[in-house]
């Protein structure tokens, strides 16, 4: 605008390139270290406001959690992909998290990848991925973050659910 006033930006996606008019923020921070109103275990509480991104819930943006799951580990196989539905939140304790709430946790884990076409892949082209290792978590479940594996409620009684025939 010729005045050096600037013109509201409009949300036209998250893909547009354009920085949100209204930036995440951190509202409030804690670290609570003994039995508490959120926890009996030490934890961290974060508040965010998360801003313009509000507008655009992850479990509505196109090509769909796994998706995007995939293509952030297919570009870095050495890091989890951790993806969390809605009324659904991980407990962070060392080196291991449980599961809490009504939904469930997808962990996607790409070190043992054979195959990629992520260096090559153009935005058009459908991701290839090879030997990728898929764990879906609900409520009481916990993951070994070190050991990459997932740990039932009651590791003492676990058992396959399938066995491969002889």
């Amino acid at each position: 605008m010729p005045d050096g006033t600037q013109a509201p930006r409009q949300a036209t996606g998250l893909g547009s390139g354009a920085a949100p008019a209204r930036p995440m923020t951190l509202l409030q921070k804690a670290v609570y270290r003994g039995p508490h109103l959120y926890s009996r275990l030490p934890m961290v509480r974060l508040m965010v406001d998360l801003g313009d991104l509000e507008a655009h819930p992850t479990n509505q943006l196109p090509g769909g959690r796994i998706g995007r799951l995939l293509g952030a580990v297919a570009h870095n196989p050495r890091i989890l992909g951790v993806g969390i539905d809605e009324d659904t939140a991980i407990c962070l304790s060392g080196v291991r998290f449980d599961v809490l709430g009504s939904g469930a946790v997808y962990v996607v884990d790409a070190e043992d990848v054979t195959q990629s076409n992520i260096a090559e892949a153009r935005s058009e082209s459908a991701l290839s991925l090879h030997d990728v290792r898929l764990h879906v978590l609900a409520a009481g479940d916990g993951f070994d973050l070190d050991k990459r594996q997932p740990l039932s409620p009651d590791q003492a009684r676990a058992r396959p659910a399938f066995q491969k025939a002889d």
